[in-house]
């Protein structure tokens, strides 16, 4: 009876913070479309750190991860600094707990990829890794690199971009070795964590557009979400 009424009060509170971030998701993204700086800002603090809770709330000690935790913490310091992007010190800030924080992202998902599969397929991993690494190559030289020169973040941009592909790579390998729901919705994720990022990217260095923010938004929080309901169960 009492694991019953634990249960019940788990779940409660599951739904409450799903609630609570639906809400300030679609407040956030109405700002974002309407141009509505201050309550953009303010309902941005709180879409990560939301759902850093629903993973604490989903997860139990024994199968919680550190480098999703620490991730996901870097994702909510990345939006408070990136807020403060006109002075490039707190963008470089920013951008670097993105940065940080994906490669956390990598390294739960290659830790849940058994040794074996490496190398058995580690040809079909390092192919994934070239065929986005050519991708966001491209993606670099034709849309990206004019305005990333002119603001001097040639090396951060590469880096960031490889990071990149280094993640989508690794997630469709674990989608191929796994072949899980929890496998394909990381996946997704990761795709839209892309998405996000180029858009930003192009924003921020190329050409800058009002409507922007809400599609780096919008497909910011997918990607966040989708990752942490993929990597708050076990395969």
């Amino acid at each position: 009876m009492i694991e019953l009424k634990e249960s019940n009060r788990s779940t409660k509170t599951f739904y409450i913070l799903i609630t609570i971030f639906s809400i300030i998701a679609v407040i956030h993204l109405y700002a974002c479309f309407n141009h509505i700086l201050n309550l953009r800002y303010a309902t941005k603090v709180f879409l990560v750190p939301l759902l850093l809770l629903i993973y604490l709330q989903r997860t139990s000690k024994e199968t919680r991860s550190n480098f999703t935790i620490i991730a996901l913490t870097l994702g909510a310091l990345g939006d408070i600094l990136i807020i403060c992007r006109f002075f490039k010190f707190y963008l470089l800030l920013g951008l670097s707990s993105f940065l940080i924080g994906h490669y956390f992202y990598i390294i739960e998902l290659i830790s849940r990829i058994k040794m074996k599969i490496w190398k058995e397929k580690s040809f079909i991993a390092l192919l994934f890794l070239m065929c986005f690494g050519l991708f966001f190559s491209y993606v670099y030289k034709y849309f990206m690199e004019e305005g990333v020169k002119k603001h001097k973040f040639v090396i951060p941009g590469i880096a960031y971009l490889a990071t990149l592909g280094i993640l989508d790579s690794t997630a469709l390998f674990y989608l191929i070795s796994k072949k899980t729901f929890n496998s394909l919705i990381i996946y997704i994720g990761a795709i839209f964590f892309s998405i996000s990022d180029l858009i930003l990217g192009r924003n921020l260095f190329y050409k800058e557009n009002i409507y922007f923010s809400f599609f780096i938004m919008l497909t910011y929080i997918i990607a966040q979400v989708l990752i942490t309901f993929g990597v708050s169960r076990a395969d």
